[in-house]
C-alpha cells in the first residue's frame, strides 16, 4: 500500500498480561501495527495466540497494559461506533426485526427516523435481504445472520470493521459464498477491514495484508503484502489455489504458524 494513506489504528508496542496463579501471563507481547484507509488487513495464528485479545483492544472492550493504540491520532479508551465490531456468532437481538437490527446502532446516536429508515433500506438491499426485512432472526440461516451482522456493522457508518472469524461456524459452501460477499462490499464501498481468522486460505483470498502471529505470548512475526483477492475480482477464471505465489505464501504462513 501507498505510504501517503492515512492510518487509521496505529498499535504501539502493545502488551497484555492476566493475572496468573503466581505471576502475571502474557497473552500478546509488544505487538505493532498500522492498518490504512483501504487496507483489508488478515490476522493469523496458532490458536491461543492473541488473535482476539489485540482485535477487543482495537475495539476499545479492553486496555492494553503496556502500549497505546490509536485511532487517527486519537487515543483509544473505549469502545467507539466508528469501529464496527462482526463476531463469530451473530449477536442479534432475537426480538427486533432484521430492519430493527440494522436500525439499532443509528437509533442508539439519535439519528432520525427517517434517515434510520433510509440506512436499513440501503444496507437491506446491498447484503441481499430485502425480502427478509420483517423477519426475526430466529428465521434466518447462518449465513443470512451473519450478513445481518455485517449489515448492522455498516449501517453506523464506521471508519473501519473488525471481525473475528466471522465465517469459521459456516459450512464450506456458505463460507465460500460469504468471502465472495464480503470482498464485494470492501471494494464497492471502500470500506477498511481487520479480519481474524484461523483459516490460512481465506486471509490470502481476501486480505490485502496479512499479519502472522507467533503462539502465545502472541507476536506480530511478519506482515505480507498479497493481491489475490484483486486478481479473483478482476478475472473470473482466476484459480488462486494454483498460482506459484499463493502457493509459496501459504506454505511460509503454515510453516511460521507451526513453528
Amino acid at each position: 500500500m501507498s505510504n501517503t494513506k492515512e492510518a487509521i489504528i496505529s498499535v504501539d508496542n502493545v502488551s497484555v498480561f492476566y493475572d496468573g496463579k503466581q505471576s502475571k501471563v502474557p497473552a500478546i507481547e509488544e505487538v505493532s501495527l498500522e492498518i490504512e484507509q483501504g487496507e483489508f488487513v488478515c490476522l493469523v495464528g496458532p490458536s491461543g495466540c492473541g488473535k482476539s485479545t489485540l482485535l477487543k483492544i482495537i475495539a476499545g472492550y479492553i486496555q492494553p497494559s503496556q502500549g497505546k493504540v490509536f485511532m487517527k491520532e486519537e487515543e483509544i479508551s473505549q469502545a467507539d461506533w466508528r469501529r464496527g465490531v462482526v463476531f463469530q456468532s451473530p449477536t442479534l437481538y432475537p426480538w427486533l426485526t432484521v430492519r430493527k437490527n440494522i436500525e439499532y446502532g443509528p437509533k442508539v446516536r439519535k439519528v432520525s427516523k427517517e434517515e434510520c429508515a433510509k440506512l436499513s433500506t440501503y444496507y437491506l438491499n446491498e447484503v441481499g435481504l430485502t425480502d427478509f426485512a420483517d423477519h426475526h432472526p430466529y428465521e434466518l440461516s447462518g449465513g443470512m445472520k451473519q450478513r445481518v451482522s455485517l449489515a448492522r456493522a455498516l449501517a453506523n457508518q464506521p471508519e473501519i470493521i473488525l471481525m473475528d472469524e466471522p465465517f469459521s461456524a459456516l459450512d464450506a459452501i456458505t463460507r465460500v459464498k460469504m468471502q465472495d460477499f464480503l470482498r464485494e462490499m470492501w471494494q464497492k464501498n471502500n470500506q477498511t477491514i481487520l479480519l481474524i481468522t484461523h483459516d490460512i486460505d481465506e486471509a490470502l483470498a481476501l486480505g490485502t495484508k496479512v499479519a502472522i502471529m507467533s503462539k502465545n505470548p502472541g507476536k506480530i512475526e511478519k506482515i505480507i503484502d498479497v493481491d489475490y483477492s484483486n486478481k479473483i475480482m478482476m478475472d473470473s477464471n482466476y484459480e488462486f489455489e494454483n498460482d506459484t505465489a499463493y502457493i509459496h505464501d501459504k506454505s511460509e504462513i503454515l510453516k511460521m504458524i507451526s513453528e
